[in-house]
């Protein structure tokens, strides 16, 4: 059991208790030994707590290591040197305490050069005096630190886990991911041949339309996997015409209220079709919302404002313009003019107006060619 009060203090305090000490002296006397007892249990706790993050850095399961900095004379930080480090750096490292304390970085780790790719973070930890968390890649090997790293004064700490495993499932995970997309693409592309088979127009719409689409996606600096399913879901939107009998599609003349309601019907025969495919792109909605219109007058459910998506928003401008400038079976193109005239008199009201907008600045640049 630790004695509270050492045998030197105890003869401190008998030195200072005279043989018939006053009442007031008494409680003096009874103040430094409660000082003296209190001051020795704060060494105890101190080097009880020096114990436990003793332990604790050593058995660590991820690399704990400590630096000290290393600067010129007016202050830059140039380097920094090894002050500590536990046993699990020690082991990914391949080396002992003492073949590295002391060392500079780029002494520690020749191969890596470690001062030119991670200078500016060291930099920046004491800059903003808070700490940093980033990620270690080492020069000439394929491990992954995902590190922390804390100012403390002139030093360091930095704590790092191998992520090597986690980002190689990452990167075999995009390359999958890339490779269904490919997949689904040339499949999507195919159908879209395969309806153009019986309807040339159609092919043709939604080729062009898919093009128009792109273009005005990008205006609108939207993120990649938007943009591409935009351009997938605008190669297949009439998919729902396969129902439709050719003779209705192809008419050379003006089709009747009868003829026209079941075309109309190809929005839901399409999303039909498509309703047990999963896309990682709303490929279903951009198929049953492509006739709908911000003020409610489309089909086939009269959707308004938000309640169509972007993907529509942009597909409804890029097919009512296609439609315009091409040959259809029942009239010659109308032209670009008549086109753009069209949707500026709807923009706002039956279009999203920043979609009509991004593609009159595609076509004043002239990067549309159909």
């Amino acid at each position: 059991m630790i004695e509270v009060v050492t045998r030197k203090e105890q003869e401190l305090f008998k030195s200072r208790v005279q043989e018939h000490p006053s009442y007031d002296e008494l409680l003096s006397q009874v103040s430094l030994l409660e000082s003296m007892v209190a001051q020795r249990e704060a060494q105890d706790e101190n080097t009880d707590a020096a114990l436990l993050y003793r332990k604790l850095f050593e058995q660590m399961l991820f690399e704990v290591h400590i630096w000290e900095l290393v600067r010129n004379q007016e202050g830059e930080i140039l380097s920094w040197r090894l002050v500590g480090a536990n046993p699990a750096a020690l082991k990914t490292w391949g080396k002992t305490l003492d073949e590295v304390k002391g060392k500079l970085t780029d002494e520690t780790f020749p191969d890596a050069h470690a001062v030119k790719q991670f200078l500016p973070i060291i930099r920046k930890i004491f800059q903003e005096s808070v700490p940093q968390v980033w990620e270690s890649y080492f020069q000439g090997t394929d491990q992954v630190l995902s590190m922390i790293s804390i100012p403390v004064g002139e030093r360091f700490i930095s704590c790092g886990v191998d992520v090597t495993p986690l980002r190689t499932t990452e990167r075999e995970l995009l390359e999958k991911s890339r490779q269904l997309n490919t997949a689904l693409s040339a499949t999507i592309n195919s159908v879209s041949r395969t309806l153009g088979s019986g309807d040339p127009y159609t092919a043709g719409h939604q080729q062009r339309g898919s093009l128009i689409s792109e273009k005005i996606a990008d205006e609108l600096a939207l993120d990649p996997s938007t943009i591409e399913g935009i351009k997938q879901g605008a190669l297949i939107h009439d998919i729902g015409k396969i129902a439709i009998p050719s003779d209705f599609l192809t008419k050379p003349t003006q089709l009747s209220d009868m003829e026209f309601e079941v075309i109309k019907t190809h929005t839901t025969e399409g999303a039909r079709i498509m309703a047990d495919i999963e896309f990682p792109w709303p490929i279903r909605e951009i198929i049953l919302q492509h006739h709908e219109r911000l003020d409610g007058s489309g089909y086939p459910s009269g959707l308004k404002g938000d309640e169509i998506i972007m993907e529509v928003r942009i597909i409804a401008v890029s097919d009512v313009f296609e439609s315009m400038v091409s040959d259809r079976p029942y009239r010659a193109a109308l032209g670009m003019s008549a086109a753009l005239e069209e949707l500026g008199r709807g923009s706002g009201k039956l279009y999203d107006e920043t979609v009509v907008s991004a593609l009159g600045r595609v076509i004043e640049r002239g990067e549309l060619h159909l």
